[in-house]
C-alpha cells in the first residue's frame, strides 16, 4: 500500500510445477485489493479509536469540571480512561514530599490497602523514571527490566503485570505525579497506547492541579474566617471605593451596625465621622494611620492602614 509492505498472501499446492505466471498475477491481483482493503479497515479504525477517545477526554472534562475535590477528581480520571484503553489493573500516583502516594488504583484485588500508600524510588523504579524524565513509556514485558518493581511484595496483583504503560502528569514543566496502566498479557499495547495514556495524562494533570489550588484556597479561607470569627478586635475591610466589604462579628456587636446594613455601602454609613478623616489621611499618604474612635457608647483606638494589591 502507497509502497510499503504490510504482509503476504500465500498459495500452497501439494503438486509440483502447478502454478503458473498467469496465476500469480491472478494472485498478485487479489493481494493489491486486500492491501487496500486492510489499509482501510485500519484507517477506520485508527479514526475511530481517535473518536472514542476525544468522546472519553470530553466526558472526562465534563466530569472533573463540575468537582474540584481531588479524592473524585482522580476517581473519574480512571473511570474515564477505563472506556477507551483496555486494562487490568491502573493506578493515579502523587508527588509528594519526595515519594509517589497513591490516590487512585482501579483492577487491583485489595485497592483499599494500596490507597494513600508511600512508594519509594526503589521499589518502582521504572515508574520513577517516567516522573524525572517527563516521557511516557510502553514496556511489552515488565520482567525484562531487572528494576521494574518490587511492590508484589506489598500488593497483589502486581506480579501477574507484564504489558504496561507509565505517563508523567506535568503542569508548567513540573511533574506532579504519573499514571500507570497494566497488562496481564505481554506485547498488549502499542505507541497509539502509549499516546492515547499520555494524553489522558495532560488532562488529569490540570484537573489535580486546579483541584489542590481550590483546596489550598478553601484552607486559606477557613483559616482568614477563624480569625476573623474569634478575634475581639473590631475589623472592618473597605474595597477601593471606600465601601464596606467585610466586617466581622465583634465589629457588628461593639458598634451595634448589622453586617447586611452596611455590605457595600459606604464608610460614612458606619456613622463614624473620625474613622472616615482618618481613612482620608491614609488614601492621601498611602501609609497607615492611628486614631480614637468615638462609637455610640465606647471609644477605640483604630489603626486604618492600605491593602496593598
Amino acid at each position: 500500500v502507497h509502497g510499503e509492505r504490510i504482509g503476504i498472501m500465500t498459495i500452497d499446492k501439494y503438486d509440483p510445477d502447478f502454478y503458473s505466471d498467469e496465476d500469480g498475477e491472478t494472485v498478485a491481483a487479489f493481494a493489491a485489493q486486500i492491501a487496500t482493503a486492510i489499509q482501510n479497515a485500519r484507517l477506520y479504525k485508527s479514526e475511530s479509536r481517535r473518536r472514542q477517545t476525544a468522546a472519553a477526554l470530553a466526558r472526562l472534562a465534563q466530569n472533573i469540571n463540575s468537582t474540584l475535590e481531588l479524592d473524585k477528581v482522580v476517581e473519574l480520571a480512571l473511570e474515564q480512561l477505563e472506556t477507551v484503553l483496555n486494562f487490568d489493573s491502573a493506578s493515579l500516583m502523587l508527588y509528594n514530599e519526595g515519594k509517589l502516594v497513591i490516590e487512585s488504583v482501579r483492577g487491583f484485588e485489595h485497592p483499599h490497602k494500596m490507597l494513600g500508600q508511600a512508594i519509594e524510588p526503589g521499589e518502582v523504579e521504572l515508574t520513577y523514571q517516567v516522573l524525572t524524565d517527563q516521557k511516557t513509556r510502553v514496556i511489552q514485558d515488565v520482567t525484562q527490566y531487572h528494576n521494574w518493581s518490587n511492590l508484589d511484595k506489598r500488593f497483589s496483583g502486581v506480579k501477574q503485570v507484564r504489558a504496561w504503560i507509565g505517563a508523567p502528569l506535568i503542569v508548567r514543566g513540573k511533574s506532579i505525579g504519573v499514571l500507570t496502566v497494566d497488562k496481564y498479557e505481554t506485547d498488549f499495547y502499542s505507541e497509539e497506547d502509549g499516546e492515547t495514556a499520555s494524553t489522558f495524562a495532560a488532562q488529569i494533570a490540570t484537573a489535580v492541579h486546579n483541584a489542590r489550588l481550590y483546596q489550598s484556597i478553601e484552607e486559606q479561607r477557613d483559616k482568614l474566617t477563624s480569625i476573623l470569627t474569634d478575634t475581639t478586635d473590631v475589623v472592618i475591610v473597605l474595597d477601593e471605593n471606600s465601601n464596606v466589604w467585610l466586617i466581622n462579628p465583634a465589629a457588628e456587636r461593639n458598634l451595634k451596625i448589622p453586617r447586611k446594613r452596611v455590605i457595600g455601602q459606604s464608610i460614612e454609613t458606619l456613622g463614624l465621622p473620625q474613622l472616615t478623616e482618618a481613612l482620608a489621611d491614609t488614601q492621601q499618604t498611602n501609609n497607615p494611620t492611628t486614631a480614637e474612635i468615638t462609637a455610640t457608647d465606647v471609644a477605640f483606638h483604630a489603626s486604618v492602614a492600605p491593602v496593598r494589591d
